[in-house]
């Protein structure tokens, strides 16, 4: 009788000292505490007399326990990665949409830093970062598909700079809002978000990056040629085409060949370089970030003055574009077939053909746009559309990438 009562006042006592912790202490080391604290005195009860609810009570306890310090530890880590998983993922949207509410808001800033000439240290910024991290071995693993090659270079470059035209017709006011999209249409392919969302739905990216290169490397010829053709019923001043030319291969093809050159340099910075990707990916989308928020903040006076109707009317237009491209992306490559022999493989390449065949890069156009001059419209207003329709492309493109990715899942698990 004695063991008992003695028994009960240990368990009533103890569980009065597990009521007494706060709500929010450390539960972790709370419960270390008190299995400690319990094992030994059910041990020295057990060599006396064992007693059978000892035992269960504490297991039961221990359960309780553990299940309380994960539920706190899940509740003190949620918030917080969520939040940076959504800032990292969504870096370059936010980031853009940002610069350009400061910038029409606040423009002071912005029109100091482009008086410095930081538009042109931005622009060579993100090139040398992109040849830095530049692997030329997995460009040479594409060539073997000549055909899907020639395909994106005549897309790109060729195909979906004429559809420049018809933008011209579009109901959007003012002028340099279509000056903008159809500047768009002409650039070549993306440099980051369609090799990234080629990976992320299984697709070659290899092929996806050596067309990523090829199309940026040759476009520099061949943007200011489309330019003057597309632009030409826009615009009685012709495109210096000499000049546009000087004007990227000093701003974007030196910069790229500085990069690679410095890489292939010693391992030491070719190994820096593939470390720290992530944190030079970060320093590149900052740079271009901050190109838009100066042409902006030039011209944040004419731009407060839009009306709302006529920026909506762009987003609008920005997604039936990128819309159009992948639709006739799509019908194109299943139709000839292109691919290699492998199902699996036929199936990767035509993902990235997709991808790369329909995104257009917006460093470029703000490249050419620098050096339009003023004859072809307010810089700061035909930068919007170019803005928007990157952002446009990004937002769908993911959500196709998601749907591939979904529909595959049900195929493997049917």
């Amino acid at each position: 009788m004695q063991l008992v009562a003695a028994d009960t006042s240990v368990r009533t006592r103890t569980t009065r000292e597990v009521r007494t912790f706060p709500r929010r202490a450390n539960v972790s080391k709370v419960s270390q505490v008190l299995l400690q604290n319990q094992t030994s005195k059910c041990n020295d009860a057990a060599v006396s007399k064992p007693h059978k609810h000892c035992s269960s009570w504490s297991t039961k306890r221990r359960r309780h326990i553990c299940q309380a310090s994960a539920a706190s530890k899940s509740e003190g880590s949620a918030g917080k990665p969520a939040a940076l998983k959504f800032l990292s993922d969504n870096f370059v949207p936010l980031g853009l949409i940002s610069a350009i509410v400061f910038g029409a808001i606040f423009p002071a800033p912005g029109k100091v830093a482009a008086s410095m000439g930081l538009s042109k240290v931005a622009t060579c910024g993100i090139f040398f970062i992109s040849g830095l991290c530049l692997r030329l071995q997995d460009v040479g693993k594409a060539l073997s598909s000549k055909a899907a090659l020639l395909y994106g270079f005549a897309m790109v470059l060729m195909l979906t700079p004429l559809v420049g035209i018809a933008v011209q017709s579009l109901p959007i006011q003012p002028a340099e809002f279509r000056m903008g999209l159809a500047l768009f249409c002409c650039m070549p392919t993306s440099l980051t978000s369609a090799v990234t969302l080629t990976t992320a739905a299984g697709g070659n990216a290899v092929l996806a990056l050596a067309l990523t290169i090829g199309t940026n490397f040759i476009g520099i010829f061949t943007v200011p040629f489309m330019l003057s053709t597309v632009m030409g019923n826009l615009h009685t001043s012709p495109v210096a085409v000499r000049p546009l030319i000087f004007s990227l291969v000093s701003t974007v093809l030196a910069p790229l060949l500085a990069g690679v050159v410095v890489r292939a340099s010693a391992a030491t910075v070719a190994e820096w370089a593939d470390k720290n990707k992530k944190k030079l990916s970060y320093l590149s989308n900052s740079l271009l970030i901050t190109t838009p928020w100066q042409q902006v903040s030039k011209s944040s006076e004419k731009l407060l003055s839009v009306r709302p109707e006529h920026l909506l009317l762009v987003v609008a237009a920005g997604c039936v574009l990128h819309l159009f491209f992948l639709v006739v992306n799509m019908l194109c490559v299943n139709t000839v077939g292109l691919g290699q022999q492998e199902k699996d493989a036929s199936i990767a390449d035509r993902k990235a053909l997709i991808l790369v065949g329909s995104q257009k890069t917006l460093p470029v156009a703000v490249t050419v746009l620098q050096q339009l001059g003023p004859s072809f419209g307010d810089a700061g207003m035909v930068v919007i559309p170019c803005v928007v329709a990157h952002l446009m492309q990004v937002l769908i493109d993911s959500w196709v990438v998601t749907r591939w990715n979904a529909q595959e899942a049900r195929l493997k698990a049917s």
